[in-house]
């Protein structure tokens, strides 16, 4: 993999260029991306040999994706070339050659007394695309807050989009939000990328993936939903950016929480908390993955396979209906949060956050004694678990 450094070099001689291309009229993007270039080629070829500095060309990559936004671009094609340049320094650094440091793979692919393997490819391709497609809803509204184009298309509030883009809220960021959104969802994308059997072998960049796919998408979700409540505007894409993050959830969480039995595990055989945190450990006895099906397998196999440890009991998808229809009757806080508990109750490992609707229920009853009612009686029912987690049992 030592090519990876002459080709991350490469794209800093990219770097140089552009501003002369381009014609950059910020002098400070002018030179961000002069010292970035230079910083790049160096440390493209020092990569060669010293392949941990890699992770310096992905910290350059990360730079790209925010310069844009903290120099507010005035160019399209400088916001453009940045970015696009930042995500090839961040594939060609820890992606397509693997991660720098990570212990070469072997040993178990399914987790103790488990019944599948959450690490799988299959299981992390749901959260990889639904967060490539919310990188491009949030660009394309980005683009709007840098003023690269006039107008957003929204097809069922009109103006909505635009109050909510330009309300006293965005503003309240030094940078355009929705560009900080764009980088939050790849980086989420890219954190998604990485060995099947990185639960052992790479705990720290699981669990850095899990931060950024549940409590970085609740923080995103309830915010986008209390819309109506600060800016008094819906924004279409915005709903739809949230009810994406929010199907992220249950196919994000089994990972982490294997993940977190092994540092456990690792704990109480004696092994380091912070060595085993960072370096993981490439040999774990137990078997390789029986039921992930090939690439090649029918669609349907496929399919099932992404949605191992996840089901959707009936009560627990009323339930989320029952969130949505509160929120539309006014009681925003109560349903954005029950719908959030409802759908992320759909991982087999964390059905327990149903309970976490009863609270909300008896304070929806003080003002919509139905659905209160309703939402009180849908939780308590538990569902199928189809799946084994080891001493966990959900």
């Amino acid at each position: 993999m030592r090519w990876r450094g002459f080709l991350n070099a490469a794209f800093g001689v990219w770097l140089i260029s552009s501003p002369l291309t381009f014609g950059h009229t910020s002098s400070a993007l002018y030179w961000s991306d002069i010292i970035c270039g230079l910083l790049v080629i160096l440390i493209g070829l020092m990569t060669v040999h010293f392949p941990l500095l890699a992770w310096i060309t992905a910290g350059i990559g990360l730079w790209l994706q925010l310069a844009p936004l903290i120099f507010w671009a005035p160019e399209s094609a400088a916001y453009l070339n940045d970015t696009f340049v930042g995500i090839l320094l961040l594939v060609f650094s820890f992606i397509i050659p693997d991660t720098p440091g990570t212990p070469e793979s072997q040993g178990a692919e399914v987790p103790p007394g488990w019944s599948y393997n959450p690490s799988s490819y299959l299981q992390r391709i749901p959260v990889i695309a639904l967060n490539l497609i919310c990188w491009l809803i949030a660009r394309y509204l980005a683009a709007y807050q840098l003023g690269y184009i006039d107008s957003v298309w929204d097809p069922f509030f009109g103006s909505g989009t635009v109050e909510v883009l330009t309300s006293k809220v965005s503003k309240a960021f030094p940078v355009p939000d929705a560009g900080l959104g764009a980088t939050a969802y790849l980086l989420e994308a890219l954190f998604g990328f990485g060995d099947s059997r990185r639960w052992h072998t790479m705990p720290w960049f699981v669990l850095f993936f899990g931060v950024l796919a549940v409590p970085v998408s609740c923080v995103s979700i309830v915010l986008i939903i209390l819309q109506p409540m600060v800016v008094g505007a819906w924004c279409t894409l915005c709903l739809v950016t949230a009810a994406l993050m929010l199907l992220i959830i249950p196919f994000s969480i089994d990972e982490v929480f294997a993940t977190l039995q092994f540092m456990k595990h690792a704990k109480q055989r004696g092994e380091p908390l912070w060595k085993t945190f960072w370096g993981g450990t490439a040999v774990v006895p137990g078997p390789l993955d029986p039921r992930t099906p090939p690439y090649n397998a029918p669609y349907r196999k496929l399919f099932d396979a992404m949605r191992f440890g996840i089901s959707f009991p009936w009560n627990l998808a009323v339930c989320a209906l029952v969130g949505i229809g509160a929120m539309m009757s006014g009681d925003t806080i109560e349903g954005a949060l029950i719908t959030v508990l409802a759908i992320a109750s759909c991982a087999e490992i964390t059905r327990f956050t149903r309970y976490g609707i009863i609270p909300l229920g008896i304070w929806l009853l003080f003002s919509n004694p139905l659905l209160g009612i309703v939402a009180l009686v849908l939780c308590i029912r538990k569902g199928p678990i189809k799946e084994q987690y080891g001493p966990y049992v959900p």
